[in-house]
């Protein structure tokens, strides 16, 4: 747990004395960041796993689209990871974008994944994408 000294509410004009109304509104605050900043890492880890999962779904209509075969979809992701890592950075390596599209074929209903986007993050979700496919 982290300590926090009360160092600046006094000044030399003494218009926020270190009271016991000084640091409850200091604890009032640092309370309202840390919902703030937790509140913006769900919905950006949200909006990641949404993304990542319509990628997969993406490449998956693609690969359906009668173009199957393992040769097919290996340089499929290839190409896509060629030009993606170009504009968007390692994100979307090949080996990313084969997680991707595992990501999707786990959890084909978009409606159930952000059911539990709340309590999992995009690396938890990446687990699952990592174990082999049956």
């Amino acid at each position: 747990m982290l300590t926090h000294k009360v160092v600046a509410l006094n000044n030399e004009d003494n218009i926020f004395p270190a009271s016991a109304s000084a640091l409850t509104l200091l604890g009032d605050i640092r309370q309202i960041i840390a919902d703030g900043r937790q509140t913006a890492y769900t919905a950006v880890n949200a909006i990641i796993t949404n993304t990542y999962w319509k990628i997969g779904q993406r490449i998956v209509e693609e690969e359906q689209q009668g173009n199957t075969r393992a040769e097919y979809g290996k340089k499929l992701l290839d190409t896509l990871a060629q030009e993606l890592t170009l504009e968007f950075g390692c994100n979307y390596s090949a080996r990313n974008l084969a997680y991707y599209k595992k990501f999707y074929q786990y959890f084909p209903d978009l409606t159930i994944l952000n059911a539990r986007v709340q309590n999992l993050s995009w690396t938890h979700f990446r687990s699952f994408a990592a174990l082999p496919t049956q």
